[in-house]
């Protein structure tokens, strides 16, 4: 297992990070190795600095229980991303990509993401389902490239980029489900491709939802409900997109 653990209120850099993560705030600086799918709680704040580049190894993700702010600046992004990405696309291959960023089941939780690019994402189970039954697929994993947001409060996204992402079903940049309140603005959307539902984003009963000035290009579902021509955004649910 490679593993540090370092005290709350430190930045610091070059890290190889794995496992949970129990502390009252985590400062991310520099450069981020993920090794193991990286658990933070529901009592600690990730907060991550302007030009912060975080690479995730095996396949490996980061599930956050907690808070989220990500602030990177026009010239200065913060970019997620992963050290392999041959078989990306590949739906029979576990590899290829990582498993993303995952904000789940707090309806308190905050996560604000400004000037971020989140690349190379890839939510698949080898032989989870056959084309016929896409539409009932319930498995967690496949949905969202590299974000998956599930029961969770306020997250707010701007100027953010979401690249080469891929999900099996429901979003292949993007996927969020259950949430207080979701704003999505001047973000640009390119090349992010799923088998079934938002090529893009998926939505699906949040409270509210908005999705202003953004772009979306090269973005890719083979299958939606009712509108196969705009493949880009699903929304099914309450609120207001």
């Amino acid at each position: 297992m490679k593993i540090q653990f370092i005290l709350s209120l430190l930045l610091f850099s070059s890290v190889q990070a794995g496992a949970n993560y129990l502390t009252d705030t985590l400062f991310w600086s520099g450069t981020i190795d993920i090794y193991e799918n990286f658990y933070i709680d529901e009592q600690t704040t990730l907060v991550i600095d302007p030009g912060t580049i975080i690479t995730a190894h095996n396949r490996s993700k980061i599930r956050s229980n907690g808070n989220v702010f990500a602030n990177g600046l026009f010239d200065n992004k913060i970019i997620f991303t992963a050290a392999d990405t041959v078989g990306l696309y590949d739906t029979a291959a576990p590899y290829g990509g990582w498993n993303g960023f995952h904000l789940l089941n707090n309806p308190n939780g905050e996560a604000v993401f400004n000037n971020c690019v989140f690349e190379y994402g890839k939510a698949n189970v080898p032989g989870s389902w056959h084309t016929w039954q896409y539409g009932t697929d319930t498995i967690s994993a496949n949905r969202g490239g590299v974000m998956r947001a599930v029961n969770y409060g306020s997250i707010e996204i701007d100027s953010c980029s979401f690249l080469f992402n891929f999900a099996r079903t429901r979003g292949g940049g993007l996927y969020c489900d259950n949430l207080s309140h979701i704003t999505i603005s001047n973000c640009l959307f390119q090349n992010n491709k799923t088998l079934a539902f938002g090529g893009a984003v998926y939505s699906n009963d949040n409270d509210s939802v908005y999705i202003t000035n953004n772009v979306f290009i090269h973005n890719s579902a083979f299958s939606s409900y009712n509108n196969p021509e705009f493949p880009f955004i699903h929304y099914n649910g309450d609120g207001s997109a």
